[in-house]
Parts: C-alpha cells; sequence; structure tokens
C-alpha cells in the first residue's frame, strides 16, 4: 500500500486515492501483484507502478485527462481489468473461471470443461484457468468475487474492501 501524505493530490476516488486512508488506488489487485512478480524489488515496485501512477496524477492535474487510460471503480474495473488482460469478454464466464480458481477445481486436459461447454478442457477454460493460477491468490479471487455481486458505490465501502486482502497479497507487505 502507497500513500501521498504531502496533501498535493486530493484524496478523492475519481483521482483514484482513497478518501480516509489517502492510500493510492494503482490498479486492479491483480495487475498490482502481476507488476510486484515481473520484478520483485522496491525500486522496481517505485518505477511502475507507483511513479507511472504518479506521472500520470500529474498529468490529470494539467489536463484533465489520464494519459494512460484508467481503470473504473469498483466492479466495472474489475471486468475491465479481466476483460482486457485474459481476453474475456462474458461477465458469466469470467465468474465461472475465478470460482473455479478459488474452489480449487482439477481438471485434466482431455476432461470436459468445467464450464459444462462440452468442450475439453484443453480446448475451453483450462490455460486460463491454470494462468489465474500461477499469477494470483484465492484472496486476491474472492475480493474480487466480492466486488463482482456487491453494487456498492460508495468511495467508503470500496476502500475498506480493497484494504480488506488478507497479507501477503499487496507487495508492500512482502517488503
Amino acid at each position: 500500500l502507497v500513500r501521498e501524505t504531502a496533501g498535493r493530490i486530493p484524496r478523492i476516488l475519481d483521482r483514484h486515492i482513497y478518501e480516509k486512508s489517502g492510500f493510492f488506488c494503482l490498479g486492479p489487485r491483480l495487475a498490482v501483484k502481476e507488476a510486484w512478480m515481473k520484478n520483485p524489488n522496491v525500486m522496481s515496485f517505485l518505477n511502475d507502478p507507483v511513479i507511472s501512477f504518479l506521472a500520470n496524477q500529474s498529468y490529470y492535474e494539467r489536463t484533465g485527462e489520464w494519459k494512460n487510460g484508467e481503470y473504473a471503480h469498483g466492479k466495472k474495473g474489475i471486468i475491465q481489468y479481466y476483460r482486457e488482460r485474459f481476453n474475456i469478454n462474458d461477465d458469466g464466464e469470467l465468474v465461472l473461471v475465478l470460482n473455479s480458481v478459488i474452489e480449487s477445481v482439477k481438471v485434466g486436459r482431455n476432461d470436459p470443461c468445467f464450464c459444462k461447454s462440452g468442450k475439453k478442457a484443453k480446448k475451453c477454460h483450462l490455460n486460463l484457468s491454470l494462468e489465474l493460477q500461477r499469477l494470483g491468490d484465492k484472496n486476491i479471487f474472492i475480493a474480487d468475487m466480492k466486488n463482482l455481486s456487491s453494487d456498492t458505490k460508495t468511495s467508503e465501502s470500496q476502500e475498506k474492501q480493497a484494504l480488506s486482502v488478507a497479507a501477503p497479497t499487496t507487495p508492500i507487505e512482502k517488503l
């Protein structure tokens, strides 16, 4: 978890800063974890995603736009991230795949896919499921599923949920 302490960046959700704590919303949980896994040291984490986040904040301050785009908040942002990162186009498919990872569904390559499509797993969701298992941990996926199943849009509830992921899922907790 990272926060700016000088008070220069407004603590508002539309600026991706949680109001009460001042912590940055650096991106979807899994994206932040991927950034850490790519190069697990403090300097690399500071360079990307933290400095990228701060540079984007500075750009926004000058132009009112996000240079590198942004993810929506809460449920919409989670869906947007998984669609872009893993090419999941259907919300039902996303829920199904995340549940399979949370529940540690084991399926062989030639077994029928857990989605009940009738296809063999190797030609359906097996690779996606294995990739998610490799990248994340259950706490991240459980938290994402909570966001997907809730319609709460208050910044306080989003902040509480974002900060509730158990250790050691965020890079700073591993330092």
